[in-house]
């Protein structure tokens, strides 16, 4: 997953989300709206935060991958 990179990297990571998605057909994602976006990002708590990154990509398996 991307958090392994940047805390390899010494950076502190204080939280990690994604967008849920209601399929494991990860095409689903292009349906997805600002709207989505802004809701999963409401609900995390960027206090301890110095800084923001969004990612396109979530580096981990799909079920059946290695």
């Amino acid at each position: 997953m991307s958090r392994d990179y940047w805390v390899g990297r010494g950076f502190n990571v204080v939280n990690t989300t994604c967008i849920a998605i209601a399929s494991e057909d990860t095409r689903v994602i292009y349906g997805l709206s600002e709207a989505d976006a802004l809701a999963t990002l409401g609900a995390i708590d960027f206090s301890e935060a110095d800084a923001i990154m969004l990612t396109g990509t979530w580096a981990q398996p799909h079920k059946g991958q290695v």
